[in-house]
């Protein structure tokens, strides 16, 4: 299995904008506003801490970095 455990869903949400009519600056405020995520806190969350730095944040590999000149990216 490549990566973690992870599912694909649709959520539909009531008075949301709708992407492709309304205004696209709209869109990304409606997203950015509530779509929210954070690392657990180390002293009160330790075991919530530990899985999530360990198992939730990126680590480049040679399969997602991309060379372009002298400069190595991460796609």
């Amino acid at each position: 299995m490549r990566g973690a455990p992870h599912y694909h869903i649709l959520i539909l949400i009531e008075n949301a904008p709708v992407v492709g009519i309304d205004c696209p600056e709209e869109d990304c405020s409606f997203i950015q506003d509530r779509n929210t995520c954070h690392i657990p806190n180390s002293k009160t969350l330790l075991d919530l801490n530990f899985l999530a730095s360990k198992d939730q944040m990126h680590k480049c590999s040679k399969c997602c970095k991309l060379s372009i000149g002298q400069q190595d990216l991460c796609i």
